[in-house]
């Protein structure tokens, strides 16, 4: 079975003995940036649907809203 992050890092679960130093949650954050790098290396539009929850998480947080003072 192959990493779920693909990447070859060695982060992935399933390693044998050696004990992953990020939370299942944080290896899913990973190959979702992983994946959205991988569209911007090739030169081709990121999806929507890889873009929309960051959007989501930036716009919901307190800082997402706040306007530069001119």
């Amino acid at each position: 079975m192959a990493s779920p992050v693909g990447l070859g890092l060695g982060l992935g679960l399933g390693l044998g003995s050696a004990q992953s130093s990020f939370t299942f949650m944080q290896l899913q954050e990973l190959e979702h940036q992983a994946l959205i790098f991988k569209y911007m290396a090739a030169g081709v539009p990121v999806p929507l649907h890889l873009v929309l929850p960051i959007w989501k998480s930036v716009v919901s947080s307190p800082m997402g809203m706040v306007q530069p003072s001119s």
